[in-house]
């Protein structure tokens, strides 16, 4: 079966191993791409449940083999991005995203997200204030669209879609764009549009936010449920781009994914 399910709200408010890989040390300008082919180091890497590890082989991949018995854990790839976010009235159009498969999942509580304009790069829901985009894998199958500002974490959209198939490509799309919502000129809002597709099969969900968060920094929040079971979660690709129109954009994202893995 293919086709897309789009549903909308609206409200006022593994060949060359690097496990050790440098924290990011200055922002990148969008349009920003990372195949993995070459390196992690403009990302700032979370080390929780052995942390993050780079392979350069074949395609390139960056993920996570988890077999620790302490829980559910977090994993967090932050990249700070210069010329996006910011107020409403001056911030920039932006597309996030990212290609994930898994390799063994626990099943009870696994996810995949992209995260939008966090202040901060450890993606902290007790701290930090960011957009979270999830693909979850567990009985409830679902995609979730988050607000965490400070320790309080609203849900904004749920919508049902299917469990995340092992050995699979997925695709995870976040896109904003700055919208004025009273007619005087100057964008107030922000919409966010969800995206996650597997071939012909895609899942969409809409939100737009009159309170925009303004950080910086973009990335991959991922979880697994472990419970002492074996997980492996991978990136093939991860990119921030402006999205100065939908089809501009994967124009942007085709051809310098094109070029990366050209050099």
């Amino acid at each position: 079966m293919s086709g897309t399910r789009r549903y909308a709200a609206f409200v006022g408010v593994t060949g060359l191993l690097a496990a050790a890989i440098p924290a990011a040390s200055a922002a990148v300008v969008a349009p920003y791409v990372n195949d993995f082919t070459v390196s992690a180091d403009d990302f700032v890497l979370s080390q929780a449940g052995g942390g993050w590890t780079l392979d350069t082989s074949d395609s390139g991949t960056l993920g996570h083999h988890n077999t620790n018995g302490t829980g559910a854990t977090l994993f967090a790839a932050a990249v700070q991005v210069d010329g996006l976010g910011g107020p409403a009235d001056q911030a920039g159009d932006f597309v996030v995203s990212g290609t994930f498969s898994a390799g063994k999942l626990v099943g009870s509580f696994d996810y995949y997200s992209v995260v939008a304009l966090s202040n901060a790069d450890g993606f902290n829901s007790s701290t930090d204030s960011f957009y979270m985009f999830r693909h979850l894998h567990n009985q409830s199958q679902q995609l979730e669209l988050y607000r965490i500002a400070g320790g309080n974490s609203e849900r904004l959209i749920r919508i049902a879609a299917e469990n995340i198939a092992v050995n699979t490509p997925y695709t995870i799309t976040l896109t904003g764009t700055y919208i004025d919502t009273d007619n005087d000129q100057v964008n107030d809002a922000l919409k966010l549009v969800g995206t996650v597709s597997r071939g012909s099969e895609s899942w969409t969900l809409e939100f737009t936010d009159e309170s925009p968060l303004t950080g910086s920094y973009f990335g991959m929040r991922d979880q697994n449920a472990n419970n002492g079971a074996e997980v492996i979660m991978s990136w093939d690709s991860f990119s921030v781009v402006p999205e100065p129109a939908a089809g501009a954009s994967v124009l942007i994202l085709g051809t310098l994914l094109r070029r990366r893995r050209s050099r």
